[in-house]
């Protein structure tokens, strides 16, 4: 009973089931023009808005954009091999550990899947090892309904500000952005509008204090308008704009997050699906990873009646165009996944998102935890901010082009932030069995 209270909780698809009527608004043209209604907005070098036409460019115009193209699509190096420690003097390799990591303890089950060594699974390891830069001046953009804000919290007189603000401080978040649609509701920027608290979780996973993979991370959430899947797409635009005219601290140190998408599938050819990847595209050119949900409509049927275990929902079905963005299913501890969670060739990695710990909007431990992609892709989204943090990966990084950096992120979080386990790629943040060993024996949870 617990379990489908969850699941009905934060429901399928990736997390957010489309209005059917809105579907219908939204659905694909069948014409091959891209109608006026769909038409992309994308911003400019100098963060302007300008529209997409439909009229073809002039010829110097399209050698240009060509040859920017064939540079921005440079193939990125390859990750190097991990450094061997030849550290020698035991005290001395374990100095520099305790210089390089940090401890908490008894975290919740999803954090302690992410430091378990990759060549043991015990339950006996009740605490989270992390690199200690965790995030540092790394922003996450988290496009949803909203993320509860403590000093509004505090305004209107919750109770839970006081948690809010210990799991979401002030001094770890920027003003949020909003969508028009959004303002055109009368809505708050500030204040989650969702039932489930879905953009809170969303956030408290990817940087919560106690609860999320990245202590230090800075949110800035951007809040989408009520029953809109196309609004979705206005939320993004509208965080590349904002890292377009702030590119010089937000290039390299930014991430995209979306864990709502589409219920209804949609192919990567859909007019929708384009869309989102023009923006995704553009992202990429910008320096920023883009990383979302897999969706959680495994269980539910295609037209045909079978199961729809692969994915199949925008803006995750846009990985299929070929563009690196990281798409994320969910997992037990074991690495099994969740009955509901979707995958197949599209999915990048996945982490665990049964039965999360979270707090609602107001503060409070929910009665039921919610489980899904949705509170999956915050983790991945966490541990990325995690690695971008580290000077090491700077400087391994600081000579590439924008475009090829995201595509070492994406690959860097493939081959040395995952290990394998039950067949399955799982989240891992690299920590050795000997290091866990290490701290094993000197933390008393």
């Amino acid at each position: 009973m617990r379990l489908l209270s969850s699941l009905l909780l934060f429901q399928a698809a990736t997390c957010y089931a489309v209005n059917p009527r809105l579907y219908n608004y939204l659905a694909p043209s069948k014409s091959t023009d891209t109608p006026r209604e769909a038409r992309t907005f994308l911003f400019n070098e100098t963060g302007n808005e300008r529209r997409i036409s439909n009229e073809p460019e002039d010829d110097e115009e399209n050698v240009n954009h060509k040859q920017r193209r064939d540079n921005d699509t440079l193939e990125a190096p390859k990750i190097p091999p991990e450094e061997a420690d030849n550290t020698k003097n035991s005290l001395e390799k374990r100095y520099r550990w305790e210089d390089i990591y940090a401890v908490q303890k008894n975290a919740p089950p999803e954090l302690i899947q992410i430091s378990e060594p990759a060549t043991s699974l015990s339950n006996l390891y009740l605490f989270y090892i992390y690199e200690k830069p965790a995030g540092q001046n790394i922003y996450i953009y988290i496009i949803d309904r909203g993320v509860a804000n403590p000093d509004e919290l505090r305004r209107r007189g919750v109770p839970g500000w006081v948690h809010i603000a210990h799991e979401l401080p002030m001094h770890r978040r920027r003003s949020a952005i909003q969508t028009q649609h959004s303002k055109d509701h009368g809505e708050h920027p500030e204040v989650d509008d969702d039932p489930r608290s879905h953009g809170t979780a969303e956030a408290i996973k990817a940087a919560g204090t106690e609860y999320g993979a990245s202590k230090n991370t800075i949110i800035i959430p951007v809040k989408i308008g009520p029953n809109s899947f196309r609004d979705l797409y206005y939320g993004i635009l509208a965080a590349g704009q904002d890292i377009d005219a702030n590119k010089h601290r937000r290039a390299r140190r930014s991430i995209v997050l979306v864990s709502t998408g589409s219920d209804v599938p949609l192919s990567e050819d859909s007019n929708e699906s384009k869309n989102f990847a023009a923006l995704i595209s553009r992202l990429q050119t910008l320096g920023v990873p883009f990383v979302t949900a897999a969706g959680n409509s495994a269980l539910k049927p295609d037209s045909q009646g079978r199961p729809r275990v692969n994915i199949d929902t925008s803006p995750a079905v846009v990985a299929a165009r070929g563009l690196p963005m990281s798409v994320v299913g969910n997992v037990n501890m074991e690495g099994n996944f969740a009955a509901d969670s979707q995958r197949g060739s599209l999915l990048t990695g996945s982490a665990g998102g049964i039965f999360s710990t979270v707090l609602d909007k107001n503060g409070q431990l929910p009665r039921h935890l919610p489980s899904g992609t949705s509170v999956s892709a915050p983790l991945w989204a966490g541990e990325m901010a995690n690695t971008m943090s580290t000077p090491r990966f700077q400087a391994a990084t600081q000579q590439l082009s924008l475009p090829n950096f995201v595509s070492y992120v994406f690959q860097y979080m493939i081959h040395r932030r995952t290990c394998v386990r039950n067949g399955n790629r799982v989240l891992c943040n690299g920590v050795t069995e000997e290091v866990q060993q290490y701290f094993r024996s000197r933390v008393i949870c």
